[in-house]
């Protein structure tokens, strides 16, 4: 679980920060570009495979595989919300960084928390459903054995 949680944080921690006060310098910039994203969303959903692997066969707590690929798909749609509202990317501003004369909180600042806050959000959710539908039942003290009450036997 730990593993997932680094490589799931990691790069949406990586996304916001970067290594600029500048937020028109940070790496998330780099999506604004359709072959860039688009080799990032291939790269996070090989990541989510892995970790859809890892659910189901290992432990259904390495759902945090999944926050890179629904960062990124929450991200687009908010940068389509601002595109649309204000005729600009979103603009990502952490703690320390220079804001931008047309940086607006009530929109760069919520959207950006959001796109931070709800793909981990989903992921938790995912993973309490999935401990929910899954039990497991100890046969002779041996092996476990997954029932899936969705699914038929």
């Amino acid at each position: 679980m730990t593993v997932s949680v680094i490589i799931g944080l990691g790069y949406v921690f990586f996304m916001f920060m970067a290594f600029s006060s500048n937020p028109r310098n940070k790496y998330y910039n780099q999506l604004f570009k359709p072959s860039i994203y688009l080799l990032h969303l291939a790269l996070t959903i090989t990541t989510a495979l892995y970790g859809l692997h890892r659910v189901r066969n290992h432990d259904v707590a390495e759902t945090a595989y999944f926050i890179p690929v629904l960062f990124l798909i929450i991200f687009r749609l908010f940068d389509w919300i601002v595109m649309k509202s204000q005729g600009r990317h979103i603009l990502i501003v952490t703690k320390g960084d220079h804001r931008p004369a047309d940086y607006k909180w009530w929109i760069d600042g919520v959207l950006s928390f959001l796109s931070f806050i709800v793909p981990f959000l989903i992921s938790v959710f995912i993973m309490t459903q999935l401990q929910q539908n899954y039990k497991r039942i100890v046969s002779d003290g041996k092996e476990d054995i997954k029932i899936d009450p969705i699914m038929p036997q």
